[in-house]
Order: C-alpha cells, then structure tokens, then sequence
C-alpha cells in the first residue's frame, strides 16, 4: 500500500515507522505550474474585477497538488500567479504581491491540515471532510481573501466601497471551488492516486 499521510515530498510504501520511502518524481516541480496556469486561463471567463473572479480554479488546484506533492507544489502557484496578473488587469509592477494572496491561501490550507491538524489528505472519512472544510478550506479562504482585497484596495484597484462585496465573492467562490474540485479530487487520491501519482 502506497500513502502520503502528511503531505510531505515523498512516498511511503507499507504503515510501519520501518516502511520505505522514495522521493516524488521530479515532474511534481515542474507540473503545479502548468496545471495552475490552465487553471488560470479557464477562470479568466469568470472575471468580475480586476484579480477578481466568480470561478478561480488556481486556488482549487493548488490545494489538490500541494496535498498530494507537498508543498514543492507552492513554487509553481506563485510563479503562475506572478505571470499571470496582467491578465487580470493588474499591472505588472505589484505582480510579485498578486502572486501572494492565493500562495498563501493554498500554503495555509497544506499547513493547518496536514500539519497542524495532522490528518490525512485523502479524506477517508466525513469527520476528516469536515475538518478539511474548517481548516483546508474556510480558514484559510477568509484570511487569503481578506488579504487580497486590502492588497486591492491598498494598490488602487478597488474601491472602498467595494471591499465588503469582493470579499464576499472571491471567498464564496474560492469555498465552492474546493468543495467542488478539491474533495473530490482528494477523495480520488484514496481510489487511485496513492497507487498511480508517484
């Protein structure tokens, strides 16, 4: 049996603290940012303001790669989100602070779940789902988010007024998304991922 318990940069074979362990490929560097970046080109169709979107898939899928390859997964979340803020009708300049917010969302969501709460990342049960909401999901979505619209707001690319509302999206679609994408996502790392993604 193959299984990944904490989230960390390697593989175990067997249950026992003598069990086998061996490094991730080397593709699990490489991959988060591509997969972020397609992430990012599909939620462009949901853009509401700028760095604002109703459906944000980077954030989703970066909550799946960093559980199941450790938080190598991090590097390759901030780069898209550094290359990508043009795109979001945000200027190039600040880019290096818009690849922040949602770096941090995903990094806090690997840390107080795996790490803190120190459970597993497949999701076996609903007790461990519902931990996962709390502390992979809800926690870390209201503090990245929170983040995010000062960030704007501090920048110039929102308005005062706008805050509360912009807030309100980006964390009801960043919960939607990974109750949409990342539990299932998880709970397929159970079936098959412990056996095939190494």
């Amino acid at each position: 049996m193959t299984s990944q318990p904490n989230g960390i940069n390697n593989f175990t074979t067997g249950d026992r603290p003598s069990a086998i362990s061996s490094p991730l490929p080397w593709w699990t560097w490489v991959a988060p940012l591509f997969i972020a970046n397609i992430g990012t080109w599909l939620s462009l169709w949901f853009k509401t303001d700028p760095g604002t979107s109703l459906w944000y898939l980077p954030t989703a899928l970066g909550i799946v790669m960093v559980y199941w390859w450790g938080p190598r997964a991090l590097l390759g979340i901030y780069i898209n989100a550094l290359i990508c803020a043009p795109l979001w009708d945000l200027p190039w300049k600040w880019s290096f602070l818009y690849a922040l917010p949602e770096t941090i969302e995903v990094g806090l969501s690997w840390f107080l779940f795996v790490k803190v709460s120190r459970r597993p990342v497949w999701l076996p049960d609903l007790a461990t789902t519902a931990q996962f909401l709390l502390f992979g999901s809800v926690s870390p979505a209201a503090l990245g988010n929170i983040y995010l619209v000062i960030q704007l707001f501090v920048l110039g690319d929102l308005a005062r007024p706008t805050l509360w509302d912009n807030w309100i999206i980006l964390f009801s679609a960043d919960l939607a998304t990974h109750f949409v994408l990342a539990v299932p996502a998880d709970i397929a790392y159970k079936i098959h991922g412990r056996k095939k993604l190494g």
